[in-house]
């Protein structure tokens, strides 16, 4: 989903922790690109010379949106965006030094999670995530 190809490039381009990221059935541009930074100096400096973001301010040792708690899904079946370029955004997560909680469902399609019931995963994060903030 474009969502989530955009969901992910803004949090990475951000100086700020999230409460949660979700992302269903998606893909990572800039995955080539994303996988050899290893700070936010890094991200900052490659979404200045890609995207013409100029606004950030890297933290040379901080990277508060590293630290957001991220639930990724996606279906085997998914004719329009294959897993396993959901399993790449996944590992360049961790690459990063995130933490992202990656679950699969063999069915559902294009529609994901929205069709599987596997949105109970997403509540489960989700409340999971609002009792460690409390």
């Amino acid at each position: 989903m474009l969502i989530l190809a955009i969901g992910v490039l803004t949090l990475l381009a951000g100086t700020s922790k999230l409460g949660a990221f979700v992302g269903l059935n998606g893909w990572l541009p800039l995955k080539p690109h994303i996988e050899t930074c290893r700070s936010q100096k890094d991200l900052a400096k490659l979404f200045e010379a890609k995207l013409g973001f100029n606004s950030l301010s890297p933290q040379p040792e901080e990277a508060p949106m590293l630290q957001t708690p991220i639930f990724l899904a996606h279906t085997t079946d998914d004719e329009i965006i294959d897993v396993q370029l959901g399993q790449q955004a996944r590992d360049v997560l961790l690459g990063l030094g995130m933490k992202p909680i990656w679950k699969e469902e063999e069915e559902g399609g294009d529609l994901g999670m929205l069709k599987t019931g596997e949105l109970d995963g997403v509540v489960a994060f989700l409340q999971g995530v609002v009792g460690l903030l409390s």
